[in-house]
């Protein structure tokens, strides 16, 4: 009996708990919905947007309003422009072509094909490279808008404006309207080839070598010798390989072994070779010539072709009155015979180009050529002078550290009289050196130097004065302590 009344007093207090509970959750998720849906109290103070632009707006006004935030305004701005003229308006619309919100693109494409009809050809030319911009638009397809621009311009009462339009002061529009002219062949070939070749834009001469293949082999040989001749290397390149393509004799193409663009003369020597010319000979012949660039494309071609003699032959330019062929020079010998080009590349150190040192810094970077202490040093005494070291000392960081080492102790120790200097800039320039080796390689413990290596600087300091070389074997044994 007391088992029973117990298992009852159980049942009802889980009972109420169950209750207790979820009355508690219930209360809770009813308080938490009502805060939610509260209404917001109401600011007065803060107006509401305004959709509505004001009735006398002015066009210039209506063209601030496409571009507002509000996409209703910029709707209604498109929608009051359409029955309005005035500079600027087309541009805007094709802008809105492109808006992100739809229905504003939806009436500015109405807009702009109600107005295509009516619209001032010169206008429509000008704003051609924009129209043509929207095809790199996602936002919607644009190519039915495009059309409609080119059907419209090819009419024989807008085809004046659109010629017109080539000697546009911008060269997009320029541009734009040759594409047009090409594409939709408004002018007969040759008229096309004659206005594109006129024309001072690489673009328009370019695209203008498209219209050979409507023109017959008589009419294509005068256009070629033309385009052989302009400024522009790849329009030079194109007429060469389509003339190639009709096999010229030999005589017409040799010319081109000494054409100013590279590419253009690689593709005149491989013909030239499969025709068993002497390219090689026509090349050392140019050697000779007065001007530095053909010394400079003659190099070129003797180094190309792999002529037997190249070496020598580069070898006696490097002193050429031209820095632009001891230039040539240089990186050709680099070319066939780095061995050799060795020593050549540390004189041209020194030469009195800054050209030719940069470039044969980079040679030496290239070539991993890493200069010695006995080099510098015998160059330095050919030409004593503040501004031979400070080349020296600028090539330390390409150098072995402890060659470095070596030669500044070299000239720390040399007190040759015939220094073109005051003996205070010398000793100056040498103890920053010095500084800057010290700073580079602070931490020295994985870089001692050789035995060979430590007698030289000892040696070096030996020949030092005996006031410096107190100081600097004082700062040597530190140095060497500190491995």
């Amino acid at each position: 009996m007391n088992s029973i009344i117990e298992n009852l007093q159980f049942i009802l207090m889980l009972m109420f708990g169950i209750v207790v509970i979820g009355g508690t959750l219930v209360a809770i998720y009813t308080l938490t919905i009502r805060r939610k849906q509260a209404p917001k109290p109401i600011d007065h103070r803060i107006p509401a947007p305004v959709r509505k632009i004001p009735d006398d707006t002015s066009v210039e006004g209506l063209l601030a309003y496409t571009k507002d935030w509000n996409g209703y305004r910029r709707e209604e701005a498109i929608r009051r422009l359409d029955s309005l003229d005035g500079p600027g308006i087309l541009s805007a619309l094709i802008e809105r072509l492109n808006d992100w919100v739809p229905e504003v693109r939806q009436v500015a494409k109405v807009v702009f094909f109600r107005r295509l009809e009516s619209e001032d050809c010169t206008e429509l030319v000008n704003a051609l490279p924009d129209i043509y911009q929207l095809a790199e638009r996602s936002r919607d397809h644009h190519q039915p808008v495009i059309c409609a621009v080119e059907n419209h311009l090819i009419r024989p009462e807008c085809s004046a404006g659109l010629i017109a339009g080539l000697n546009n002061s911008n060269i997009r529009v320029a541009r734009a309207c040759y594409d047009l002219l090409l594409s939709k062949q408004v002018l007969p070939a040759q008229e096309l080839l004659r206005v594109g070749f006129a024309s001072s834009d690489w673009h328009i001469r370019r695209g203008s070598l498209e219209c050979l293949n409507l023109l017959s082999e008589q009419e294509i040989r005068p256009v070629l010798s033309i385009a052989l001749r302009d400024k522009f290397p790849p329009i030079r390149r194109i007429a060469l390989r389509l003339l190639l393509e009709r096999s010229p004799p030999v005589v017409e193409i040799a010319p081109f072994l000494f054409d100013r663009n590279t590419s253009i003369r690689e593709i005149t020597i491989r013909y030239l070779k499969e025709c068993e010319f002497p390219v090689s000979q026509e090349y050392k012949e140019l050697l000779q010539a007065p001007t530095a660039r053909q010394q400079v494309i003659a190099l070129w071609g003797v180094t190309k072709t792999h002529h037997a003699q190249a070496v020598e032959i580069v070898t006696t330019k490097l002193n050429s009155q031209f820095i632009s062929v001891r230039r040539e020079a240089l990186e050709c010998l680099a070319k066939l015979d780095e061995d050799k080009a060795h020593s050549h590349i540390i004189a041209a150190f020194f030469d009195v180009s800054p050209g030719i040192t940069r470039i044969a810094m980079a040679l030496a970077k290239k070539l991993s050529i890493r200069p010695r202490s006995a080099e510098l040093d015998k160059t330095l005494k050919q030409s004593y002078s503040s501004e031979t070291l400070q080349t020296c000392i600028e090539l330390t960081p390409i150098m072995d550290k402890w060659e470095a080492l070596e030669f500044f102790f070299l000239q720390i120790g040399d007190d040759t009289p015939n220094f073109q200097g005051s003996t205070v800039d010398k000793d100056s320039l040498l103890k920053k050196a010095v500084s800057t080796w010290s700073e580079k390689y602070h931490n020295l413990s994985l870089f001692a130097p050789y035995p060979k290596q430590r007698q030289a600087l000892e040696a070096a300091i030996d020949r030092m004065p005996q006031q410096a070389k107190a100081f600097w074997q004082e700062w040597f044994e530190q140095l060497i302590a500190s491995i």
